[in-house]
């Protein structure tokens, strides 16, 4: 799988313009655990990519001039850990003999069960970017998450994040939201918080895939779902933000995304303390040392936007009509 957020603007181009930036690559449908919600088929599937046709992916990106100065490649499967070490080893030293290994980040997407000495080792050896997937205290993780013979996983996940911790790796999370997990929203984040962790995704569990059914299949669960988001935001704020919500960045960058006219930019004088309030899905945010930028696109027209000195930019919320000033 290919990504490129800067698409052709033909319609009868499909090809990324400026080099593929994310290959993801699969390289066994095998998982050794058998959560309930999975959306993969074919996880008792031992077939694995070949060597041979990991090389002739890469080669069909370079003969097309598609690799360019970064290329961010995810090793995603069932379970990729689940492969022997030997597998990656071969492919990583395949894939330096053609590209050169400063242009190259690698990913990992795991259920946390396999990690051991050895793998820890190749994961630092390659600055392999760690994810893990955890659903939060044992009681709803161990609720979906459970070995092929039924058993929660959730204590052999927490030992091996012991050995990663012990051995100086780094990790973010992913967490799948069910309905078990939407009136425990301070205790996800909290158990997230003591864990160290500094960034997490939420996937709400759905119909996806060979999941054929859900928890969240239920009308009178939307309230609740966005109860617990806004639960999730209030705990952020209240944390000083020790945990980026994947899902808050994403909506930030997706207004400025659809921001094209930049009319206004000034100063902000803004006391030290920060503050955020939040509305829902609206955020106000102001920190120190930031300037306030107006876009107007379409229906986003009336949407200010904050940025960092850094280049970062956040979504700041709608503009009060009347006064020009910031929605309450």
């Amino acid at each position: 799988m290919l990504a490129n957020p800067a698409m052709s603007e033909s319609h009868n181009s499909s090809l990324p313009v400026g080099g593929v930036e994310l290959l993801i690559i699969q390289p066994s449908p095998f998982c050794n655990i058998n959560c309930d919600y999975c959306y993969l088929p074919e996880r008792d599937s031992h077939n694995r990519m070949s060597i041979s046709t990991f090389k002739q992916t890469i080669e069909r990106l370079l003969a097309d001039g598609l690799i360019g100065e970064r290329l961010s490649i995810v090793w995603h499967a069932g379970e990729p850990l689940a492969l022997p070490l030997s597998f990656y080893k071969e492919a990583f030293e395949t894939l330096s003999s053609l590209v050169d290994p400063g242009k190259i980040g690698h990913s990992m997407q795991t259920n946390g069960m396999l990690i051991n000495d050895e793998w820890c080792n190749f994961i630092r050896a390659h600055g392999i970017r760690l994810g893990l997937s955890i659903d939060g205290p044992a009681f709803i993780h161990d609720a979906h998450r459970k070995t092929r013979g039924g058993k929660g996983t959730h204590a052999q996940v927490m030992r091996n994040v012991e050995l990663l911790r012990k051995r100086g790796i780094d990790f973010h999370v992913i967490a799948v939201v069910t309905e078990q997990a939407l009136n425990f929203a301070d205790e996800v984040f909290q158990f997230f918080l003591d864990l160290g962790v500094r960034q997490v995704g939420f996937n709400i569990e759905e119909l996806e895939g060979v999941n054929r059914t859900s928890s969240m299949t239920n009308n009178s669960v939307d309230e609740r779902v966005r109860a617990f988001f806004r639960r999730i935001y209030e705990l952020q704020k209240s944390s000083n933000g020790a945990i980026q919500v994947r899902e808050f960045d994403r909506a930030y960058q997706a207004m400025l995304t659809a921001a094209k006219t930049l009319v206004q930019i000034e100063w902000l004088d803004v006391p030290d303390d920060p503050a955020v309030i939040v509305q829902e899905f609206r955020t106000r945010l102001v920190d120190t040392k930031l300037f306030w930028d107006t876009y107007h696109a379409d229906q986003f027209s009336r949407y200010l936007f904050v940025r960092h000195e850094s280049g970062r930019a956040n979504f700041l919320g709608p503009r009060n009509a009347k006064d020009g000033g910031v929605a309450t």
